[in-house]
Protein backbone atom coordinates (compact mmCIF):
# COMPACT_ATOMS: atom_id res chain seq x y z
CA UNK A 1 0.00 0.00 0.00
CA UNK A 2 3.04 2.28 -0.09
CA UNK A 3 2.26 3.55 3.44
CA UNK A 4 -1.05 5.07 2.28
CA UNK A 5 -4.59 4.36 3.40
CA UNK A 6 -6.06 2.01 0.78
CA UNK A 7 -8.60 3.60 -1.55
CA UNK A 8 -11.26 1.09 -0.55
CA UNK A 9 -10.87 2.29 3.08
CA UNK A 10 -10.87 6.00 2.21
CA UNK A 11 -14.50 5.78 1.07
CA UNK A 12 -15.55 4.68 4.56
CA UNK A 13 -12.98 6.47 6.72
CA UNK A 14 -12.46 9.97 8.05
CA UNK A 15 -10.34 12.29 5.88
CA UNK A 16 -6.65 12.22 6.67
CA UNK A 17 -3.31 12.79 5.02
CA UNK A 18 -1.49 10.59 7.53
CA UNK A 19 0.65 7.67 6.39
CA UNK A 20 -0.95 4.25 6.91
CA UNK A 21 0.83 3.41 10.19
CA UNK A 22 0.01 6.74 11.82
CA UNK A 23 -3.55 6.61 10.44
CA UNK A 24 -4.05 3.14 11.92
CA UNK A 25 -2.78 4.23 15.37
CA UNK A 26 -5.00 7.32 15.22
CA UNK A 27 -8.03 5.20 14.33
CA UNK A 28 -7.33 2.83 17.23
CA UNK A 29 -7.17 5.77 19.65
CA UNK A 30 -10.45 7.15 18.30
CA UNK A 31 -12.10 3.76 18.78
CA UNK A 32 -10.76 3.52 22.35
CA UNK A 33 -12.28 6.90 23.22
CA UNK A 34 -15.68 5.82 21.88
CA UNK A 35 -15.47 2.44 23.63
CA UNK A 36 -14.77 4.18 26.94
CA UNK A 37 -17.96 6.22 26.54
CA UNK A 38 -20.00 3.19 25.54
CA UNK A 39 -18.77 1.25 28.57
CA UNK A 40 -20.71 3.63 30.83
CA UNK A 41 -22.42 6.55 29.07
CA UNK A 42 -23.65 7.97 32.39
CA UNK A 43 -20.12 8.97 33.38
CA UNK A 44 -18.88 12.28 32.00
CA UNK A 45 -15.30 11.92 30.75
CA UNK A 46 -12.69 14.01 32.53
CA UNK A 47 -11.13 14.89 29.22
CA UNK A 48 -12.28 14.72 25.59
CA UNK A 49 -9.96 14.46 22.63
CA UNK A 50 -11.93 16.76 20.28
CA UNK A 51 -9.84 16.17 17.18
CA UNK A 52 -10.30 12.44 17.76
CA UNK A 53 -14.05 12.73 17.28
CA UNK A 54 -15.49 11.99 13.87
CA UNK A 55 -17.80 15.02 14.08
CA UNK A 56 -16.52 17.43 16.77
CA UNK A 57 -18.97 20.22 15.91
CA UNK A 58 -21.94 17.90 16.54
CA UNK A 59 -20.44 16.96 19.91
CA UNK A 60 -20.03 20.62 20.90
CA UNK A 61 -23.59 21.39 19.78
CA UNK A 62 -24.86 18.50 21.91
CA UNK A 63 -23.02 19.91 24.94
CA UNK A 64 -24.73 23.28 24.40
CA UNK A 65 -28.15 21.67 23.96
CA UNK A 66 -27.81 19.44 27.04
CA UNK A 67 -26.59 22.28 29.24
CA UNK A 68 -29.37 24.60 28.01
CA UNK A 69 -31.98 21.98 28.89
CA UNK A 70 -30.46 21.30 32.30
CA UNK A 71 -30.35 24.99 33.17
CA UNK A 72 -33.68 25.74 31.46
CA UNK A 73 -32.16 28.59 29.45
CA UNK A 74 -32.43 29.45 25.74
CA UNK A 75 -29.87 27.68 23.57
CA UNK A 76 -28.82 30.96 21.94
CA UNK A 77 -27.46 32.12 25.32
CA UNK A 78 -24.71 29.50 25.20
CA UNK A 79 -21.24 29.55 23.70
CA UNK A 80 -18.36 27.12 23.94
CA UNK A 81 -15.39 28.45 25.89
CA UNK A 82 -12.18 26.50 26.14
CA UNK A 83 -9.17 26.83 28.35
CA UNK A 84 -5.88 25.51 27.05
CA UNK A 85 -4.13 23.66 29.83
CA UNK A 86 -0.56 22.53 30.03
CA UNK A 87 -1.57 19.26 31.63
CA UNK A 88 -1.47 15.66 30.63
CA UNK A 89 -4.76 13.78 30.35
CA UNK A 90 -3.97 11.72 33.45
CA UNK A 91 -3.53 14.93 35.49
CA UNK A 92 -7.18 15.93 34.94
CA UNK A 93 -9.04 14.23 37.77
CA UNK A 94 -12.64 15.39 37.28
CA UNK A 95 -14.91 16.49 34.43
CA UNK A 96 -15.65 20.12 33.64
CA UNK A 97 -18.13 21.93 35.85
CA UNK A 98 -20.64 22.46 33.04
CA UNK A 99 -21.07 20.71 29.71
Amino acid sequence: YLDKVPRSWVKLAYPSERPLGSWSNNLQNRILQIQDWFADPTITPHCTWLSGLFNPSAFLTAINQTTARQQQLPLENFIIATEVLKKKEEDITEPSRDG
